[in-house]
């Protein structure tokens, strides 16, 4: 049987196990066999210390995102992959799984890495690396528009796994470029660039 990878297991696997939940349960009624019965503590607390134990084992075995970020950057090293002031980034959010991170973010097994650099023709040429996470694997795309095309941001609202999300894409003459978080002022500011090039 193959061995799921630590994207696999980040963004497939249910944020509880029946087995932890039956920890759960197990904690609480030894913790309160404890406190409340009468010659409780002799069995009721090496049960709930073993229980605690284990579910602290299991969830320190769980992926976390510093995990997928560790992960990201290796898949971007290996691949020569840059980040500059002219790079934009963002998750793909149809037809795939999604995951809320701790900070907030939602993210994706599918990571678009696009490094847009401006021409002589008063155009962009778009480097767009489409990274998944669960094989590793990196496709790589050129675009050019040589300033013919009109470039424009869109936003669209999609039903997902964790509900209605917003997920934004640069268009090129209705043609979807790149997927992208305005996720900070650079790449507002790099957007605002390149949709008011012409």
């Amino acid at each position: 049987m193959k061995q799921r990878n630590i994207a696999e297991l980040y963004f497939c696997k249910k944020s509880m196990s029946i087995f932890e939940i039956l920890l759960i349960v197990i904690a609480v009624v030894s913790a309160f066999a404890c406190f409340f019965l009468d010659g409780g503590i002799p069995t009721g607390l090496p049960i709930f210390i073993i229980a605690t134990v284990l579910l602290g084992v299991i969830k320190s075995k769980k992926p976390k995102d510093d995990d997928i970020d560790t992960l990201l950057k290796k898949i971007l090293q290996s691949n020569n992959i840059i980040c500059t002031n002219n790079t934009l980034e963002g998750y793909e959010y149809k037809n795939t799984i999604l995951k809320k991170r701790k900070d907030g973010k939602i993210i994706s097994p599918i990571y678009y890495l696009t490094n847009v650099m401006p021409d002589s023709n008063n155009g962009f040429t778009f480097y767009v690396n489409k990274i998944n996470l669960f094989d590793s694997s990196v496709e790589k795309n050129t675009f050019n528009n040589n300033g013919e095309a009109k470039l424009s941001l869109i936003d669209e609202e999609i039903q997902t796994n964790l509900g209605k999300v917003m997920i934004s894409y640069i268009l090129s003459d209705g043609s979807i470029v790149s997927p992208v978080s305005l996720s900070d002022y650079n790449t507002e500011q790099l957007v605002k660039k390149i949709t008011q090039s012409k």
